[in-house]
């Protein structure tokens, strides 16, 4: 038996396990096999995408299974609705899932379906694919490299997610690379939990030297909890304000409020959109952009919270996979997707068109950006 088929390796099916179901079960010297009834394969499996190589090899079975008279091979697919029916699964649970899952993942996960790629995707598989090679998971920030953080701020009640990625930077003498290290999404959660959540990420990433998240409408909601004093109970300590670097206002009286201005916020106009588009379209073609693998090749068992990382990469992708273009608005290209959602999206462009602008400051010698912010005590 193997278990989610999808991601064991194809060469391993082919080349180790098929090979060796030669050997017959049960099998003892001298012993007589006359009721030898053959050996078995059976696989079981999450459904993948349609050039997984899992696809082709179920619609081959079921070829297989509908000739006359064969009586080896055999292949179906359940929807969770069969589990609601015999009453082995919670129906409540599936809901759950479904608010928070995209629309690929509950069809892969609940439904048993194989979803088609978008024909017109803005970002090409293999570019997305080749970005994923980040082989060791980071879980905290290292003293020696800079962080950039991006939200994309939800609704408290709603089917969205909040979405908050950190960017680890490497620099080039023409070019910054970075690789998504840490994605964490919330649904459901208050803007003061929210605002507890960045700070909690700031203790573990203390060399992020700017956030980027939308500021405007529901962004508002956060900006004003993370323009407050906050007190750390882990540290003991109060931490000050986070203050918009774009807000005149709130930059005039830090002298007053002591906040630290590491906050950039950003409006979503159509341009600003266009070019958080196409951040995303130059990172992935460069494969500038560094991301984790399905299976990421740590010599040891992932923790729960390594392999809920390892998942968000996975979402992550998904998402980006399904964004299409809609023509243009007043010049800029408009972007959509036939999903309930894009927060994943929107969060990866804003991280990654930050990240340009940071470039564009250093490399024609605009003012240093030296970390803002220091939270301690790791």
């Amino acid at each position: 038996m193997i278990d989610e088929t999808a991601y064991v390796p194809k060469f391993i099916i082919e080349t180790v396990v098929k090979p060796m179901m030669i050997v017959k079960r049960g099998y003892q010297v001298g012993k007589s096999q006359d009721d030898y009834e053959g050996n078995k394969l059976l696989m079981t499996s999450t459904a993948s995408y349609r050039f997984n190589h899992l696809y082709p090899l179920f619609v081959d079975y079921i070829h297989r299974m509908v000739e006359p008279g064969n009586k080896q091979y055999f292949a179906m697919t359940l929807p969770y609705t069969v589990g609601v029916r015999v009453g082995l699964f919670d129906e409540e649970i599936v809901k759950q899932q479904k608010a928070v899952m995209s629309d690929m993942e509950f069809e892969m996960e609940y439904l048993g379906r194989f979803p088609r790629l978008v024909e017109n995707a803005w970002i090409k598989y293999d570019d997305i694919q080749a970005c994923s090679d980040l082989m060791h998971i980071e879980l905290s920030g290292y003293d020696n490299f800079d962080y950039v953080m991006s939200i994309d701020v939800a609704r408290v009640e709603g089917s969205d997610n909040t979405i908050i990625d950190v960017f680890k930077l490497h620099w080039f003498p023409d070019h910054c690379e970075a690789d998504l290290v840490l994605t964490k999404s919330l649904n459901g959660a208050t803007f003061s939990e929210q605002a507890a959540t960045v700070r909690e990420m700031l203790r573990k990433f203390p060399n992020v030297i700017r956030i980027y998240q939308d500021t405007m409408t529901i962004g508002q909601g956060l900006s004003d909890e993370l323009a407050k004093d906050f007190y750390c109970v882990e540290d003991e300590k109060w931490y000050p304000p986070l203050v918009d670097m774009n807000d005149e206002a709130a930059v005039e009286k830090l002298h007053q409020t002591k906040g630290i201005p590491i906050i950039y916020g950003i409006r979503a106009t159509p341009e600003i959109n266009h070019r958080m588009g196409y951040a995303v379209k130059t990172y992935t073609e460069k494969q500038w952009l560094h991301m984790y693998p399905i299976q990421v090749e740590e010599n040891r068992e992932l923790t729960l919270e390594e392999r809920t990382l390892v998942h968000e990469s996975e979402a992550t992708r998904m998402e980006i996979m399904s964004m299409e273009t809609r023509g243009l608005s007043s010049g800029w290209i408009q972007f959509t997707t036939k999903s309930r959602r894009k927060d994943r999206w929107s969060a990866m462009g804003m991280g990654l068109y930050g990240i340009q602008i940071i470039v564009d400051e250093r490399l024609n010698k605009e003012p240093d950006i030296a970390p803002m912010i220091a939270f301690a005590k790791r």
